[in-house]
């Protein structure tokens, strides 16, 4: 397992608002992975992230398109040396405290 928290499986580089900047350590992070995923030769890569991205938050069209390409180049990058690719979205963010409204469910 590979994994970088806030770095995208998509090959984009993110804005880091704490840093002020480009998060580039996605970019090098991903690369090595790019690699090592190439010396495997594994009959299956799964990737996923976050969908809290800005393409997702804003829907700005450009930055749409970004992550559109950027997920195509990830899928260029392992396809040929991976049996199958596939991506998966994240977990859900429900907006409320789940065990509050089991409890609460539960309790009546």
């Amino acid at each position: 397992m590979f994994v970088k928290a806030a770095c995208p499986v998509a090959a984009v580089e993110p804005f880091d608002p704490k840093l002020n900047r480009p998060y580039v350590e996605c970019t090098l992070w991903r690369e090595k992975v790019f690699r090592r995923i190439a010396e495997l030769r594994p009959a299956l890569v799964i990737g996923g992230n976050s969908s809290f991205y800005d393409p997702f938050v804003s829907r700005d069209r450009e930055a749409v398109e970004r992550w559109r390409q950027g997920l195509q180049a990830t899928l260029l990058r392992l396809r040929p040396v991976a049996k199958h690719v596939a991506l998966i979205t994240d977990t859900p963010r429900p907006g409320f405290h789940v065990p509050s409204c089991l409890a609460r469910a539960h309790s009546r």
